[in-house]
């Protein structure tokens, strides 16, 4: 069985520690190094080459938004999880535009740490819970703008298109339904469809995919 690679970046020692020890229980999990800071990560991954990155954002010498970047442009097939303090929109945000595959809080529950990085390990995207309300208000927001989807790369109908706008807004399947003058049913068949073209899951993963390759503009 593969080991999943995991490099842990985190200023705080214990705190960077604790972490590890949660990853060592896992027995397909191998933790290949450890960074305080952003521009140590960045060796870090040169060195060994990671399948998962556990990010924070606020480190000394280089944060970790732009050890993200660097990591994404020079290392595309690491991927990065945010494990932060903030929920800010603005470092949610720019970290999933810079192509981070996930985001977490730093009191997320252990369990959730350990499936988060075997969901993204797997190709999904993972944010937590209590951020998902976040996201999608501030798609709301901008859609109420009349901020477009710019791109059609995965082939979605018109119909689809109006499907995963309104889904993006955080609308129930009834809601859209009633919106657009069709069953509940045949939502969820344009739903599926839509997952299905996007190559994901679940609404939250659509909409980080539609922000991160830049088909939904922030």
């Amino acid at each position: 069985m593969e080991k999943i690679k995991i490099a842990v970046v985190e200023d705080h020692h214990l705190l960077r520690q604790g972490i590890i020890k949660i990853l060592d229980f896992e027995k397909d999990f191998h933790v290949v190094g450890e960074a305080h800071d952003g521009l140590e990560a960045c060796d870090l991954v040169k060195k060994h080459k990671p399948h998962i990155v556990l990010m924070d954002i606020n480190m000394p010498n280089m944060n970790g938004i732009e050890a993200t970047e660097w990591i994404k442009k020079y290392h595309p097939k690491t991927k990065v999880i945010m494990l932060t303090i903030h929920d800010g929109d603005e470092y949610i945000f720019e970290a999933i535009k810079l192509g981070a595959e996930g985001y977490m809080l730093k009191d997320i529950e252990s369990e959730m740490i350990v499936e988060g990085i075997r969901n993204v390990f797997s190709g999904d995207a993972f944010i937590h819970k209590q951020l998902t309300g976040k996201i999608f208000r501030e798609l709301h927001r901008l859609y109420k703008q009349d901020v477009p989807i710019v791109e059609n790369a995965y082939n979605l109908s018109d119909r689809e298109q109006d499907v995963y706008k309104l889904m993006a807004e955080g609308k129930s399947n009834k809601e859209i339904g009633d919106i657009l003058n069709i069953s509940e049913k045949t939502v969820k068949n344009h739903v599926s469809r839509v997952f299905r073209k996007l190559g994901v899951f679940d609404r939250t993963q659509a909409v980080v995919k539609g922000i991160r390759e830049g088909f939904v503009k922030l």
